[in-house]
């Protein structure tokens, strides 16, 4: 399972890279919606991690655009922001399908929404302990980003 996280701040694009790959996704990272188009062009993605924060962008129109082009990765996209959203924002993101996580926000909560979109396709399944729990992900000694 592959996911692609596009953001544009190195420390919140390296921990996250880090931790999706210690759960045994390969993941692909994107600085800016170029490289993320360049990424969805040659590698068939199952999650996207979107930073909604990006400067000097438009995420959201980038995601409605997604989602007219690729509708089934629109509703398996993980939206992070570090602000409040307002009601437009939110209508937007939940008529994708797609989920929101507020900054800084517990490593495990991200985990839980990849496998919540990636169903019961595998790969992620690894990070899910035998009662079915979330263990404790350690973060560069951090537990959030």
């Amino acid at each position: 399972m592959t996911v692609l996280v596009v953001e544009d701040q190195y420390n919140v694009v390296e921990p996250l890279q880090d931790q999706l790959e210690a759960a045994g996704y390969s993941c692909l990272t994107a600085r800016d919606f170029d490289e993320a188009d360049l990424q969805l062009g040659t590698v068939p993605i199952d999650v996207l991690v979107l930073d909604l924060d990006i400067p000097e962008a438009r995420p959201l129109e980038w995601l409605e655009d997604l989602g007219l082009a690729r509708p089934e990765l629109a509703a398996s996209t993980v939206a992070i922001t570090g602000r409040a959203l307002d009601t437009e924002d939110v209508r937007v993101i939940e008529a994708l399908g797609a989920t929101v996580l507020q900054k800084p926000f517990p490593i495990q909560k991200l985990h839980a929404q990849v496998l919540q979109h990636l169903g019961t396709r595998g790969a992620g399944d690894a990070i899910v302990d035998s009662s079915g729990e979330l263990p404790e992900v350690a973060l560069d000694d951090r537990d959030e980003v």
